[in-house]
């Protein structure tokens, strides 16, 4: 039997609902914008000011991306939270500027 996912917005009295095997099309807002206040999600794919392009993920609590530098066992990569890197990734208020989203 397929499990069926629902949100509800409080205030407006709809819902939202999909079903499991359509959870992997859903990403989660993570309060942050890129460069052209474009809204990031989870599983969008953004292009540093490097010129990488990373997967943004949830890990540890937080939002932010895996670089695959070798540094972890079995290529998982290596996480980075937006939060630890938020001034190298020239943040100011939940903007990311060195950030782009390229793919959501």
């Amino acid at each position: 039997m397929e499990r069926i996912i629902k949100f509800k917005d409080i205030e407006a009295g709809s819902t939202l609902e999909f079903s499991e095997s359509h959870s992997n099309q859903v990403g989660q807002f993570t309060g942050l914008v890129d460069r052209n206040g474009k809204e990031i999600y989870h599983k969008d794919v953004v292009m540093l000011n490097s010129g990488m392009g990373y997967s943004v993920v949830y890990q540890r609590g937080a939002f932010g991306y895996l670089v695959h530098d070798n540094s972890e066992p079995h290529g998982n990569g290596r996480f980075i939270s937006f939060a630890e890197n938020f001034a190298n990734l020239k943040g100011k208020g939940n903007q990311l500027n060195a950030v782009e989203v390229v793919n959501s």
